[in-house]
Parts: structure tokens; C-alpha cells; sequence
């Protein structure tokens, strides 16, 4: 049998483990029921170590797969590709070890994501290397002119070294500075539109008159409406209580932007990966009751119960974020004091709004 047929036996049951691989990683959590796991005592490690091999092989196999190798009939065209796809078995099987409960599920899903773009680009440089098998006789006269050029069509091959770079680049960092990467980007999302909300607060009748949202251009009935002193009082009151549930609420957030930095300062090395979890979906809460309290506030311009269930919410969220601050830190007594004095504070703020 010909070289170009042991290269062709080899690239197509490796195309073929590459899409059933991909299959299962679109739904990583189930990956460990369908892939047999390794054995090996730090997946994250061996998976480190699986991906600098594989950029190393994939290298190889540019090489040997650049015109003036393929001419010579060596059995490196068929070698280096059953190296390559050996060594992403290991990789699965490291995947398929690693523990969602262990380094949580939010790291897992971006090391499977990152994992499955590896196996998307491997997918398509398998197709590449066989389009080169195919088409080694017409580029012969091409590939004696210009042998010491690799072939173009090996597009894959910086994109997997940028991928297994990645991969290794993200699995170093760790999954508490994962966390740390998510927690500013949802501080972020707190800060998002709080400036026109702070301006909001300062006198919300101005505001509610201006039509900030626009609409009363196209739904105006052009009634002018009466005088009337006595309302005009009870909106006076009902402003000054908006304003001073504003007010309060607005120092509330500044303890909880205080409250997420501790988050990336004061989590052991060791915190267990549902603890990262619980942290993480609890963020994700008090972001979406900061949006929907503003909404709510500045559309009805009233303090009515949806503003003050999100309110709650909002602080039921907080005070979860603390209970697991002060249990990952109850060794240390300066973080248990800080966390004792956060509580102190938000709690004088959020007696003095009711």
C-alpha cells in the first residue's frame, strides 16, 4: 500500500473521532458518561501538557506535509498524523476526568469551549491534509519548483498553535482568577447606566417631566392637566420618598461594588468549585435586580412592590455573598470582621429606607 493510502487510512477515522468528540462536547457535563476518563492524578496538568504536545505534532505534520516531503513517500505522512490523533484521545480522556464539582462548573465550560475550538480547527486541518494527498500529482511540477514551501492550504496550523497556547495560557491562570475576570465584568454591568439613574434620583419629577424614554411625543392626548394643590402635594412626598430610597439604595450599591472586590481578594486558593458556582450564579442575581430595579423605578416613578420585592431580592443576593465570604475565611479573623462590618452597614442602609 502506498504512502498516500496509509496517510488516507489514518486521516479519515481521525476526521471521524474529531466530530464524534465535538458532538459530546456540546453538551460537556454529559462528556464524562460517553468518554472513558484517564487516570491521571491533575487533569488540568496533563491537559497543559497534552496541548503543547499537540502543537508540537501539529508542527510536525506541517512539515511533513509541505510538497517536497509528500514526493518522497516517507511513512512520516501517515506517522505523524496517528501521533497527533493518539495524543487528542489523551486529551478527551483528561476532559472527560475533570470534575465540574472540583473546579467548577463555570471554569469546565470555558476549558471544554476552548477544547472543542481545538477540535473544530483539527477537524478542518484534517481536510486540509487530505485535499493535499489528493491533489499531490497536479502540484508536483509546482511542488519540484518551490519545494522548501509548505503548502498554503495548511491554514489550521497557526490557529491550533494560538489554541493550544490559549488552553494552556487559561488553565494556569486557575478558575479563582476566572471568577475574579467575571466579577469585574459584572461590576461592570452594576455600573452600566447608573450615572443617568444617580441623576435620576436627584429630583425625579424634573426627569419624569423631561420624557426621558421618549414617549410622550407619540402618545400625548395634549391635555394640559389641572391644577390641582392637593396632589401636587402628595407628589411632593412621594418624590421625597423616592428620593431618599434612591438616595440609600445608591449607597447600598457602592458597599456591594465593595462587597465583589472583596470576592477577588479574599477566596482561598482552595474554595471549592461549587462554592465558585453559588458565587457566580448569585452575581448574575443581584445584576439582574439592579436592572430591573432601575427600570422599574424610573418608568413608574413609584416605589410599589415590584420595587420592593427586586429590593429584597437584591439583598437576600448580598447577604449570601457574605455567609460564604465568612465561611471560606473563618480562619481568618480579619476577613470575618470585615465581612461582620459589611453586613453592619448595609443593614443601617436598608433599615433606614423603610
Amino acid at each position: 500500500m502506498s504512502d498516500e493510502k496509509l496517510a488516507e487510512k489514518v486521516l479519515k477515522p481521525f476526521k471521524e473521532a474529531l466530530h464524534f468528540w465535538l458532538a459530546m462536547l456540546n453538551k460537556p457535563t454529559e462528556l464524562s458518561t460517553q468518554i472513558p476518563a484517564a487516570q491521571v492524578e491533575d487533569p488540568l496538568r496533563e491537559i497543559i501538557k497534552l496541548t503543547k504536545l499537540i502543537k508540537a505534532q501539529t508542527t510536525k505534520v506541517g512539515i511533513v506535509y509541505a510538497p517536497k516531503n509528500i514526493l518522497k513517500q516517507s511513512d512520516a505522512v501517515h506517522d505523524t498524523v496517528a501521533e497527533l490523533s493518539k495524543t487528542f484521545v489523551f486529551l478527551i480522556s483528561a476532559l472527560s476526568q475533570l470534575s465540574p464539582e472540583k473546579v467548577s462548573s463555570l471554569f469546565y465550560t470555558e476549558v471544554a469551549a476552548k477544547s472543542k475550538d481545538l477540535i473544530e480547527t483539527a477537524e478542518a486541518f484534517a481536510e486540509e491534509l487530505e485535499l493535499i494527498l489528493k491533489n499531490t500529482e497536479e502540484e508536483d511540477e509546482e511542488a519540484q519548483t518551490n519545494a522548501d514551501t509548505v503548502n498554503p492550504r495548511l491554514l489550521s496550523v497557526g490557529k491550533m498553535w494560538l489554541l493550544c497556547d490559549g488552553i494552556g495560557e487559561f488553565i494556569e491562570k486557575g478558575n479563582i482568577k476566572f471568577l475574579q475576570l467575571k466579577t469585574t465584568l459584572n461590576i461592570s454591568l452594576i455600573e452600566d447606566g447608573l450615572d443617568e439613574f444617580e441623576e435620576w434620583v436627584k429630583n425625579p419629577q424634573d426627569m419624569d417631566d423631561d420624557d426621558p424614554f421618549g414617549l410622550d411625543d407619540d402618545f400625548s392626548d395634549e391635555e394640559a392637566p389641572a391644577d390641582d394643590k392637593e396632589a401636587d402635594s402628595g407628589d411632593e412626598a412621594d418624590n421625597e420618598d423616592i428620593i431618599k430610597f434612591g438616595e440609600l439604595w445608591l449607597k447600598q450599591l457602592k458597599l456591594v461594588k465593595l462587597l465583589f472586590l472583596s470576592i477577588n481578594k479574599s477566596l482561598p486558593s482552595v474554595t471549592s468549585g461549587s462554592v465558585i458556582d453559588e458565587i457566580y450564579a448569585t452575581e448574575n442575581s443581584i445584576v439582574r435586580c439592579v436592572d430591573k430595579l432601575v427600570v422599574e423605578l424610573m418608568m413608574n416613578n413609584e416605589l410599589g412592590d415590584e420595587v420592593e420585592q427586586f429590593d429584597k431580592e437584591f439583598g437576600k443576593s448580598c447577604s449570601s455573598i457574605i455567609s460564604i465570604l465568612r465561611s471560606v475565611n473563618k480562619t481568618n479573623e480579619t476577613k470575618v470582621k470585615w465581612c461582620v462590618s459589611w453586613e453592619a452597614k448595609y443593614k443601617e442602609l436598608q433599615d433606614a429606607k423603610y
